[in-house]
This record gives structure tokens, sequence and C-alpha cells, in this order.
């Protein structure tokens, strides 16, 4: 069903939050119903719609979270994990003793000599609090890096940025680079990837393999025609989350790097991901003795496995074949966003690994990996004023 969408008045900065609600809620509506419209006109009206004198409102896009999983704003709260648990423990137990690191270094800075602040906020591939060096782990190891994290493992965007911690963080560190990785336990903690799934009534957005393109990264004919064939499992649901995706990092970065804002020379890196592989097995390495504690510990296979189970797909090369072409869309969306906004660069990570042995569990790489992970990053930092000029906005983690 198309919804008729109300025209937006030309004095837009003059229509108060009450006006502007009914023209919010018909663009929500139209969204979650009609997520692959060709039109964009609908995201764009919503990022004007819900930036009202310079401060975003991302209440509206919690609703569209709540929408599509079916929680109550209670739920939304609790089911993120990053605060409770085992896994909360870990975290504040982790970030206690980076926060402290960070303090230790700043005492210790040397007069004349460079140094990069940079704030961190994000997820577990920033802050995998237990046995892996993550990715902010290899970054610390760099000493003229001052890195101060507010990563929690199991965080979810939406959290983040209606939180926003980052604020208090930003000013406290002082930093010229902003890094951030989110949208990962959106998807897929607590079992709710199950909701993404409908073999019913799949909404297919490629009508033949040869549409399936990217500029970043290079496809094979194979990967083409397995997420061609993916589509028949996803339902609209997934495609309304990258939506709002889409405008959760649209209007968190348009208010942070505003004109009138503080932060508006800042430097921004997202991240989006390798494809993971969905399974059970916990796994064990010479390198990584702990690895099926820590994965009995916090039960991988839940996050991806399970809830494809649930789902009713029970094929390990279908079930990989799903989160290949989840994983593609949501990196492809955050590609197109970095190159419209001109202090935001992408780490493209897809393809950075082809072997479940380079996996610790699920979702998460091993330390080699995040290696290479930091390794982009650094390059961005290092060398972001040199591609800028060459339009050099998205980086892959292969070239690393």
């Amino acid at each position: 069903m198309a919804y008729p969408l109300p025209p937006l008045p030309d004095d837009l900065e003059n229509v108060t939050p009450e006006q502007r609600k009914p023209l919010i809620d018909a663009r929500i509506e139209h969204l979650l119903d009609n997520p692959l419209c060709d039109d964009s006109t609908c995201v764009d009206d919503l990022e004007k719609l819900l930036i009202y004198q310079g401060h975003a409102d991302f209440g509206p896009l919690r609703t569209m979270i709540k929408r599509i999983y079916d929680l109550s704003e209670s739920g939304l709260r609790t089911t993120s994990n990053a605060n409770s648990g085992m896994l909360g423990t870990w975290n504040k137990r982790s970030t206690k003793r980076r926060k402290k690191k960070f303090w230790k270094r700043v005492k210790g800075m040397k007069p004349g000599r460079r140094y990069v602040r940079i704030y961190a906020e994000g997820d577990s591939w920033f802050q995998f609090p237990i046995f892996i060096n993550d990715t902010i782990d290899w970054l610390k190891k760099r000493k003229d890096y001052l890195v101060y994290s507010d990563a929690y493992g199991g965080d979810w965007l939406t959290n983040i940025l209606y939180e926003e911690q980052y604020v208090h963080g930003l000013t406290t560190s002082r930093a010229e680079v902003m890094l951030i990785s989110g949208g990962g336990n959106d998807l897929v903690g607590n079992y709710r990837l199950s909701t993404m799934i409908n073999q019913a009534d799949p909404l297919r957005k490629y009508r033949s393999p040869e549409e399936i393109t990217s500029r970043f990264y290079a496809l094979t004919d194979d990967e083409r025609q397995a997420m061609f064939a993916a589509q028949e499992f996803i339902g609209k649901e997934f495609y309304a989350l990258i939506k709002t995706f889409e405008l959760q990092y649209k209007l968190f970065f348009t208010q942070l790097l505003r004109n009138a804002s503080k932060m508006k020379h800042l430097l921004c890196v997202t991240q989006g991901y390798d494809f993971p592989i969905p399974r059970s097995k916990r796994g064990f390495g010479l390198r990584t003795p702990f690895q099926p504690l820590v994965n009995w510990l916090l039960d991988s296979g839940r996050w991806l496995h399970q809830p494809l189970m649930i789902a009713g797909v029970s094929d390990a090369q279908d079930q990989a074949d799903i989160m290949r072409l989840m994983l593609f869309e949501f990196n492809e969306m955050l590609v197109q966003f970095s190159q419209k906004h001109e202090g935001v660069f992408h780490i493209d990570s897809r393809g950075l690994t082809s072997r479940t042995r380079d996996w610790y569990d699920e979702l998460h790489l091993k330390g080699r990996g995040f290696k290479q992970v930091a390794r982009a990053f650094e390059y961005v930092i290092d060398n972001h004023e040199t591609l800028l000029r060459n339009g050099d906005k998205v980086i892959r983690t292969v070239d690393h």
C-alpha cells in the first residue's frame, strides 16, 4: 500500500515539532511499508524534518526500530545486553581499564611531540572485552594515538545515538577523530535476526544477479548468484532496518558536523563488518585456547545460526548467503553515505576473511583480523587530508 505524503512547507524552519509530527508519521509509515521505493525523497524529507533548531530528534527512529521488532521502549532499553550480566561486567571493567590508560598516556605526553586525539564509540568490533585484541586494542598500541573509548560490546546503534554519551566523550577527550562501529547488534542481538526472514512474502530488491554491483567490492559471479538467491528468504523488515540505519547515521553526522558545531572539523570514520559465518561450533586454536570457553559463556550461535534455524533456514550455505547479502547491503549504505559527506570515511572490511578458522565466533574476527582492520583505520587517520583531496573516502581492509 502506498501512502500519500503531504508536501513539506516552504518555510520548514518555522514549523514547530507539533506541526512536524504528522509529516514525520506519514513518511515513517511509507518507509516501513515500502522500504525499497525508488524515490529517495522520503528519506531526505525525514532528515530535514527530524532536525529542529540544530538538534536531531532520534525519537521517531526509535519508533521505527520498535515497530520493526515489536518492542516497547523498556524492551528496547533492556534487550541490549551491553550493560547487564557477564558481558556488562566485562564491558565495565575493560572500559575502566582503557580510560585509566588513556589518562596515564595523557600525563606522559612529551612537549613538542604530535599526538592524535581519538574518540571511539560502538560495539564489540571496538570492544571485545576479554581474550581478543580488538580494533581499538591495536590502535592503542600506537604511542602517538590518545584513544578515549566508550565502546561497549553488545551495544545498539539506536541506544548509542539516543543516549548521546558521545557528547561527553568527545568533549572530555578533545577529539580530532571519531571512530564509530554500530548497527550489528541492532540486527542480530537477542535472536532478532529471525524477524528479518520472511520466506512466505520475500522482498526482492534485484531482478537479476547482474544488478548486484559495488564500486569497492569485487563480486564474483558465484557471489552474485548466491546473494540473488538469498533474496527469497528476506522480508521487508530488513530493508526497513537499513533505511533506519541510513537515517540514524545521516542525522548523527549532520548534527555533529554542522557549521555551527564545535565539532565541524572532526574527522569521522565508520566501519561495516565482514561477511559473518553462522555456526554453533565453539572452535579452538593453539593461539586462542580460551575460545571454546568464551563461546560457551556467550552462547555462540545465538546471534545468527539459531535465529535462522528458528525462521526455518537450516541449510548452512543458505544461512551464509543470507548474511552475505545483509552485510553487503549494510556496507553499501555506509559507502554511499560516506561519499556524500565530506568529513566521513568508511572502512570496508568485506572479503577480509573467507575461512571459519579466521573467526573467533559468529560475529568477531580473531586478533589478527582485527589488527588488519586497525591498520585501515590508521591509514585513514594518518593520510585523511591526501585521501580527501583525491576523493578516496572508502578504504578496503584487504588492502592493508
